[in-house]
This record gives C-alpha cells, structure tokens and sequence, in this order.
C-alpha cells in the first residue's frame, strides 16, 4: 500500500508556493499579498515586544500616503496674484513654461501615463485655486490640457529604452487604430443628380452661362438649376482646374452667388457673421497684435472722426493683422498693389489690394479676388466682404488651407463662422484666443 503522507506538504510550503503562483499569475494579487506580509510583520514585532516606534510629533511622522498638493513656486504665484498676461500669453513665455513644467512635475509623481481623468482633475483644482488662469474658450482649461498632455509625450520618448515604460504603452502603441472610412474614386458618370442625364446637364449648363452674360442675370434662376445638379457641379469642382471649373460654372464669379453656395454647404450668412463676431473682436485683436504694421493702420483710424466709419476701419485693421498674430504670412491673405510681392503663391486664394495710395492697405479704390492666376471677383465693396468671399472660395472650390495660413482660417472657420466646435482647436489657435479675451 502506497505511503501517500511521504507526499504531503506542510501548510508552510504551501503558502509559499500559493503566492509564488499569485505574484506571477495576478499582478495585483502580488501587491495585496505585499502588503499582507508587511502588515504580518508589523503585528508579529508589537507581539514580540518591540512596538514600532511613535512619536506624537506629526510633522516628523511619515505619512502612509504621498502629498498630493500641488506646490507652485514663488515667483509663478507672485506672476498670478500680479495678473501676469505672460501666462496666458498666445506665444510661448518663460511663465507659462514654467506653469507647465510644474504641472508636470507634481503629476509625473504619480505616473508618466496620465488619464484623462487625471488631467482634469489638477486642471480643474488649479483653476478653483487660481481663477486668474481660467480660459476664455471651451472647458476654461483646453489649451493648458493641449500643452500639458504634449509636454508628457515629449518627457516620454527619453524613456523609450526604459522596459517597464515600453511594456506599459505596448498595449497602446501596439494596436491598430480604427480604420477610417476610405474616400473611394468616384466615377463621373455615377455622380449624377436624381432626375437628370448628360443632355438635361448639357442643358442646365448652357442657361446658366446665358444668364451669366447678362447685365442683371437672374439670381434664383440660377440657383435653382445650380440645385439641380449640385452632385455633378461639386464632382467637376473636385476633378477640375480653377480655368476649367469657371469656364464650366461662369457664375461661381458673382458673389452673391459664392455667398448662397456656402449658406447651401454650411448654413451660414458668411458675411453677417465676419460684420458681427470681427466687429465685436477687433479691438482687442488690435490691442495684442504686434506686428509693424500697426501703428500704420491706427494712423489712419485716430483720424476718423466718423464713429461708424470708425468700427469699419478697426474690423478691416483686424484683419489684416490677424495672421501675424498667430505668426503666419499675411501675404497669403493679401497683398498690396505696388510693393514687393514676399510670395509667389498664387495657388491659394488671395485679396489683392488694388490703387493702394501710399502703399497703405486700408487707402484701396478696390479688391479683387484671385487664384490659380484667374480673377474670381471684383465685387468686393471693402475688405470685410472680400474676407467673407474669400472663405466662401475655399469651400467652394475645395481648396486646402496653405500651410502657411492655416491657423489663421482655422479661427475664422472655428470662431467667426462657428462651423466647428472651437473647444477642438489647436492649442496654439486657443492660445491667440485665450490673449485675445484676457
């Protein structure tokens, strides 16, 4: 008969070999099981004797949990209490780095992988804290979230050779991101408009450029037959040069007309919304500005004596001091007849200030749009309806922002015409935003 007890194991043994197992198998389990042992200890000392030493002194009694208060240096809270316009400056200040440094430094404590959660939570106290700090867009704390979160991705990447740091983001960086809807070739033929054909198209398109000849065409019959083969008329905008897209559609050079297809695409009154949201604005977009070509505008303004001419000739100021505020190229915006052209891109939309007395952008006779070397329109009565039109050419025709000018009509986009959510801007675009309000 077999001798099973030669195979027993003692209770000891067992336990050891349980939390061998647990510690490999659970993380979790292993810390608990840490913990248990430590608190094990501690009883079986005060048993045996010798009590854990106590003071009654708390100040030098560690603390079984880590301080979690956010400390911020002396000279960042003298800067708040000052209401220092550096820390919320829209370019890059040694205070505001500072600000960000010291988030980092107190969250990065705790972890270099912050949740959301995490962000949040300090963003928020810090505003409670120091109101003063508080954003003027979205959540009150969007551009600060942006720049802490890519502060904690730049600290990360001198991590990468660290093996806990590249097993804890293997999760992340190892997962295929959701595949996004492919645009598939649309063929020309499929594109067309319910109820039409080629010869009913043929026929739209020869009324229209009929209509467009004349002194007065008809506006509505024009947008009617423009309704009427929008799928075929934005497929050819998409598939064809700015030359060939005029020659087809004539009418896209009325401005009423670029105007109402914007209000089709996007439910908007372009031009009402640049008069009301830049008229409001542009003092304050004048007052952060510091491009040079200021003070020359503001010559021209001191000398109006006329209060309504006045808030015209701020929001056309505004304007064009807008790309220099987010550090962009005023001359993809505009240029001006008579100096030195800085760029040679015609590809984009551009204002062109035509008779400019002086050489002074604001003492125009008259604006003319233009891309692709072809005049879109003349119609511009001021530099306000010329911008307006402007952003109606982008989507209109489809065209990309230039690199150079993105930020610029990104705000425009986001914060004149209200087409997107502005909490979603780019931190730097909220940044300029954030200058603009404080």
């Amino acid at each position: 008969m077999t001798d099973y007890r030669k195979h027993e194991i003692d209770g000891a043994t067992l336990g050891v070999i349980t939390e061998r197992m647990s510690e490999r198998l659970i993380p979790q389990i292993r810390k608990q099981s840490i913990f248990m042992f430590q608190l094990e200890k501690l009883k079986s000392t005060e048993t045996n004797g010798e009590p854990a030493t106590r003071t009654c002194d708390h100040a030098s009694q560690p603390s079984s949990h880590p301080d979690t208060s956010l400390v911020i240096p002396p000279v960042l809270r003298m800067a708040i209490d000052s209401r220092d316009l550096d820390l919320k400056s829209a370019s890059k200040t040694k205070l505001r780095s500072l600000l960000i440094q010291t988030l980092f430094n107190h969250l990065s404590k705790t972890t270099m992988l912050p949740t959301r959660f995490q962000y949040v939570e300090l963003l928020s106290t810090l505003n409670l804290d120091y109101p003063f700090l508080r954003e003027s867009i979205g959540s009150g704390y969007d551009a600060m979230l942006d720049s802490l979160h890519n502060k904690f991705k730049k600290e990360r990447k001198l991590l990468v050779s660290n093996n806990e740091m590249a097993r804890i983001t293997e999760k992340w960086t190892g997962r295929k991101r959701p595949r996004q809807t492919e645009t598939a070739e649309v063929n020309p033929s499929t594109m067309i408009d319910a109820g039409e054909d080629d010869r009913s198209i043929k026929e739209h398109l020869r009324v229209m450029k009929e209509e467009t000849e004349k002194f007065r065409p008809d506006l509505e019959l024009l947008k009617e037959r423009l309704t009427r083969i929008k799928l075929y008329r934005r497929n050819f905008v998409s598939n064809h040069s700015t030359e060939e897209t005029l020659s087809e559609f004539p009418c896209l050079r009325l401005s009423k007309i670029l105007a109402w297809d914007l209000r089709d695409i996007a439910n908007v009154d372009v031009d009402q919304q640049i008069l009301n949201k830049l008229a409001v604005m542009a003092p304050r977009i004048i007052r952060v500005s510091r491009s040079p070509l200021k003070n020359k505008l503001m010559c021209m303004i001191d000398d109006c004596a006329e209060d309504k001419l006045k808030t015209g000739l701020l929001t056309e100021a505004a304007i064009l001091l807008l790309p220099a505020l987010f550090k962009e190229k005023p001359e993809l915006l505009f240029e001006v007849e008579g100096q030195a052209q800085t760029s040679t891109d015609m590809s984009t939309p551009k204002m062109m200030l035509k008779g400019c007395r002086e050489g002074h952008p604001m003492k125009y006779d008259h604006i003319m749009l233009s891309m692709d070397d072809q005049v879109i329109t003349e119609e511009s009565v001021d530099i306000s309806m010329a911008l307006g039109l402007l952003l109606c050419i982008y989507f209109v025709f489809r065209i990309q922002y230039p690199k150079g000018l993105k930020k610029t009509l990104t705000f425009l986009e986001c914060v004149v015409l209200k087409l997107k959510d502005a909490g979603k801007l780019p931190v730097t675009v909220k940044r300029v935003y954030n200058s603009i309000y404080d």
